[in-house]
């Protein structure tokens, strides 16, 4: 006994300082993995406390005849609400020809497609409601010009319509987020740009939308 309370006391300063180091190295274990808990916590939190957006549309009966022709846009947020979104929503009419398998394409910006907004006190999921009195009409009008415009050999043309959304918020964390979609489906920034980038230079109106013009626009044969 008397031999290890020797040898204790001679190597003192060796044992405290190795008692120092054990325990300098259990704390920052210690430390390690309690902020590998708070990050794992945070991030759950995080996620717990994020949006789920979705895009809807709608078309409603506007005249007697029972014609389907304004079409509303309603944005909702399905997930966490103490938020302050922004919506922007573009809208494109895209005209095509295809002969033979091959396709040209013109993409013009419709300005007044949706050129009312409504405060929808209902449903409180909902962030954005946008409408357009007739404009459905004037799209039907165009998509039936294009089906009844057969040209030779095998030519024939389309009409489509494309509607972008974009939301833009900021999270609990101030951290900055924005969500693409191209009609109703959600896509990467990339694919939403590259969208954008086809667009003709001019902005078009429903009042002054004609087929004709618009088709003028295609690339020469």
């Amino acid at each position: 006994m008397s031999r290890i309370l020797t040898w204790v006391s001679d190597n003192k300063d060796s044992i405290i300082a190795i008692t120092a180091l054990f325990v300098s190295i259990v704390t920052a274990i210690a430390v390690w993995k309690q902020a590998k808990i708070d990050k794992t916590l945070s991030q759950l939190q995080i996620a717990r406390e994020q949006p789920f957006f979705k895009v809807c549309t709608r078309l409603e009966q506007d005249t007697d005849d029972g014609t389907y022709g304004t079409e509303h846009l309603v944005v909702k947020n399905k997930g966490f609400q103490n938020i302050t979104p922004k919506v922007s929503r573009t809208v494109l009419f895209e005209m095509s020809r295809n002969r033979n398998g091959d396709k040209d394409s013109i993409l013009v910006k419709v300005a007044d497609y949706f050129n009312y907004t409504e405060t929808d006190n209902a449903d409180d999921e909902i962030i954005y409601h946008s409408l357009g009195r007739g404009n459905n009409r004037v799209f039907h009008k165009l998509y039936m010009e294009a089906l009844a415009d057969k040209g030779e050999d095998g030519v024939y043309y389309w009409f489509d319509k494309i509607i972008l959304v974009k939301i833009d918020y900021t999270d609990l964390l101030k951290e900055k987020h924005s969500v693409y979609f191209i009609n109703k489906v959600v896509v990467d920034k990339d694919e939403y740009q590259k969208m954008l980038s086809r667009v003709y230079k001019e902005d078009y109106y429903l009042s002054s939308l004609d087929y004709q013009k618009i088709k003028a626009l295609l690339p020469a044969d």
